[in-house]
């Protein structure tokens, strides 16, 4: 079939305009509406306590109950009509890696698109600069492979053989779809990738389903240890040998911990215990080694904040068989049921990376699992729990784990359509997708993300791109009243002498979708300014043509 015709692929004239360059000021755009299994919120106000209760299987995975009251933490400061916020030249952590998201399932989808001008335009919204949200990272899903017969019940997403569908034998056509859309999704600049993988092929388990064990045991069999961390390797130096991609990471389990994958599953999923894990690493490290991927890292644990914690102290770290990076899901915490994981929890891990030579710390799994609520609210927890992970757990990358969802599932994706290869897919932007344009249109590779006052680290994020010449500070306000913030800045000046500041203000509310609201040059100093900020909104100010005076100094509280 030949290329459908514009009309087959129908974004609302403002989405149009808008993906086309990034900068529109219409504020009406399809979006997508909640799920009647979400409850909805009436009230947006931060400080709020709301009784929620969730149901126990989410996409067939048994996850804990979860009913209880949830406390939204605020900024003191916000609570008053005029809020002072001081930024300078100190900086979090280290330097920014990017933002990311999984392929994957939405991979597999996007990969199989029956033509190529449906699956460009749906990458041009994910990882285009100018006509999207424009991710520089990617994960790809190393597929462990399901046996029909053991599988009865896996996701026709995961319905894949894999690369080794039976032991010694090899099919590189396993997993097409999701590699077609990561060589394409690549052709959109500079994106790194990473690799993780669910499941050992299903001829390594105990089980022989790639979806878990029974009652959720450990699935590996011991004697294919070795055998796995082969067929990592192997998969890791094929594609870098033959499709010239390298992995910058892998990691060779998922939420190895929670115990949650079970036989006859939705979903590729294998429990591991902390002696596993040891092992897996070492084994996987040796298998890099005789396939000669000396820039590749290993990555672990992805596990949630509360699990991520037991396995530094108790699992890996002690036997010195550690994982490059330290990964974690920012999921709320199972333990205090807070929105965006426990601050306690964030703190511990941050505490063992800096034990263990500083390990850089990613957050490679978001998404608004368990919250109800209008797409608005999604979008601003979302954000909020960038400023958390940002500032709190001290990451320098972060991922959003489903960028592409089904319009009849919950409001998990930035961008949601009918998961359907044929016919016109009729995307919606949803909330996510502008709140995500207020930290990737602002935040680069090599930003310095800027110090926040401890009572203000839940809402506020700044940071500073040397490449682009940018400072930019982002608000988010879960309330529903407005407020004024003056913010004070010492450390920049303008770059460029003989040109002006160009200064704007974007916003992301119930009626805006990155909006630029204000726009001004000066020749002054930056040293303040003084922006409202609405109630239930996200909102940037940004300068260009800004230089840092000085050499950040790096701090964490």
């Amino acid at each position: 079939m030949g290329d459908p015709s514009a009309s087959d692929f129908q974004l609302s004239p403002s989405a149009t305009a808008f993906v086309a360059n990034g900068s529109s000021e219409s504020t009406v755009v399809t979006m997508a509406t909640p799920s009647p299994s979400q409850p909805s919120s009436s009230s947006s106000n931060q400080s709020r306590l709301s009784s929620q209760s969730f149901s126990r299987v989410v996409d067939g995975i048994n996850y804990p109950r979860m009913q209880k009251r949830i406390r939204y933490p605020t900024c003191t400061k916000m609570e008053s009509d005029n809020v002072t916020l001081e930024i300078g030249l100190k900086a979090v952590g280290t330097k920014w890696r990017g933002w990311g998201t999984s392929l994957a399932w939405a991979g597999r989808f996007l990969g199989g698109l029956a033509q190529p001008f449906r699956r460009k335009v749906m990458l041009d919204l994910i990882f285009d600069k100018k006509k999207g949200i424009g991710f520089n990272l990617v994960r790809y899903a190393i597929p462990g492979g399901y046996a029909p017969r053991h599988s009865p019940k896996i996701w026709r997403q995961d319905k894949y053989q894999g690369y080794s569908p039976r032991k010694g034998v090899w099919n590189w056509a396993g997993d097409w779809r999701q590699v077609l859309a990561l060589k394409e999704a690549r052709m959109r600049g500079k994106i790194e990738v990473d690799a993780i993988s669910y499941s050992p092929p299903w001829w390594m388990t105990l089980s022989k389903d790639a979806a878990g064990n029974v009652r959720g045991k450990p699935n590996l069999m011991a004697r294919h240890y070795p055998t796995y961390a082969d067929y990592l390797s192997t998969v890791a130096a094929h594609f870098q040998r033959r499709w010239g991609i390298q992995f910058a990471g892998i990691a060779p389990f998922n939420e190895a911990l929670e115990g949650w994958w079970k036989k006859g599953g939705y979903h590729e999923g294998c429990t591991y215990t902390g002696l596993g894990m040891r092992k897996l690493v070492f084994m996987l490290r040796k298998g890099m080694q005789r396939q000669k991927l000396s820039k590749t890292r290993i990555v672990g644990v992805d596990s949630w904040p509360g699990y991520t914690v037991n396995a530094l102290r108790k699992s890996v770290w002690p036997l010195g068989h550690a994982p490059d990076v330290i990964s974690v899901h920012g999921y709320r915490s199972l333990r205090t049921m807070s929105i965006s994981g426990d601050e306690s929890e964030y703190k511990a891990i941050r505490d063992e990376a800096r034990k263990h030579n500083n390990t850089p710390i990613w957050q490679t799994e978001w998404g608004p699992l368990q919250i109800g609520g209008t797409p608005l609210e999604i979008g601003l927890y979302m954000a909020r729990a960038i400023a958390q992970h940002m500032n709190i757990l001290g990451v320098e990358a972060w991922y959003h784990w489903l960028p592409v969802q089904s319009v009849n599932k919950a409001n998990w994706g930035p961008i949601q359509v009918r998961w359907k290869l044929f016919g016109p897919i009729r995307p919606k932007l949803t909330k996510q997708f502008f709140g995500m344009l207020h930290f990737t249109r602002w935040i680069h590779k090599g930003s310095y993300p800027l110090h926040i006052r401890n009572e203000c680290k839940h809402s506020v994020v700044a940071a500073y791109s040397p490449k682009a010449r940018r400072l930019s500070v982002t608000i988010v306000n879960q309330q529903s009243r407005e407020f004024r913030v003056n913010l004070k800045i010492s450390g920049f000046d303008r770059w460029n002498r003989k040109k002006s500041t160009l200064r704007q203000v974007r916003r992301t509310s119930a009626k805006e979708n990155y909006r630029r609201t204000a726009k001004d040059y000066s020749w002054d100093a930056i040293t303040s300014y003084s922006v409202v900020i609405q109630g239930n909104s996200v909102t940037t100010v940004g300068w260009t043509n800004v230089a840092m005076l000085g050499d950040p100094q790096f701090v964490m509280d």
